[in-house]
């Protein structure tokens, strides 16, 4: 099985049913998808729990609000699945995101598998399509330079590796032992990517977009920048 964690914060309920929608129909079947709503109001919550209802896959956490970190955690500890991916409530991933990163894991015998992030406006879909991909091992120092610089550079055609928890797979036993610290209020999962990729043995990956996050205005995610290249 594989974990999809979901967290979510007063979220749009049109971009998360769009979300969960695309989770859904993963070619990848045996999966679970855990919503942690970070302490959202009650209209909101009321609308969150009305969308989870039409997914039969899909349960809901109802959490205080602890922020980002504290909701991952929360998705982490009652993750059933041998490996596990996050999933922003505004974003989409691609059909084929976890059946391409699992077989990417099982052949390179890997801890965790990335694949590319595309970026779309909020009212655009991107389409995703399906191909043969290459594999790559990817080290360390490759890693951290890909986190620290993120979504700062320019995208390629096939995007750019991510520079938070999204767009990747990872072995449910290694974040389950590298959780994200619940201190720090942004760059927790700039932090968090270089503490997992220094405890994994083997990360590889794949040359194929996988993964579109919305440039949703307000958005920590889509406002802060390290630096600019």
């Amino acid at each position: 099985m594989i974990s999809v964690i979901v967290p979510c914060y007063n979220s749009k309920s049109k971009l998360l049913e769009k979300c969960l929608y695309s989770i859904s129909k993963q070619s990848y079947k045996d999966i679970e998808i855990i919503v942690v709503d970070d302490g959202s109001t009650a209209e909101n919550i009321d609308e969150i729990r009305k969308i989870i209802a039409v997914f039969p896959n899909a349960r809901l956490i109802e959490a205080q609000h602890g922020g980002p970190s504290s909701a991952r955690n929360i998705g982490i500890d009652n993750a059933k699945g041998e490996y596990l991916t996050f999933v922003d409530s505004d974003d989409t991933i691609s059909e084929w995101m976890i059946e391409n990163l699992l077989i990417a894991i099982k052949r390179n015998n890997a801890n965790i598998a990335l694949g590319y992030v595309v970026g779309t406006e909020e009212n655009k879909e991107y389409i995703f399509s399906n191909s043969k991909f290459k594999t790559e091992e990817i080290s360390h120092e490759q890693l951290e330079k890909a986190t620290w610089v993120g979504f700062s550079t320019e995208e390629s055609k096939k995007g750019f590796l991510t520079c938070g928890p999204c767009a990747a797979l990872y072995r449910t036993d290694l974040v389950y032992n590298n959780k994200f610290s619940e201190e720090l209020e942004i760059f927790e999962d700039v932090y968090w990517n270089i503490i997992i990729f220094r405890a994994a043995d083997k990360v590889v990956s794949i040359d194929l977009p996988v993964y579109a996050y919305r440039n949703v205005p307000g958005s920590i995610t889509h406002t802060w920048r390290l630096f600019t290249i």
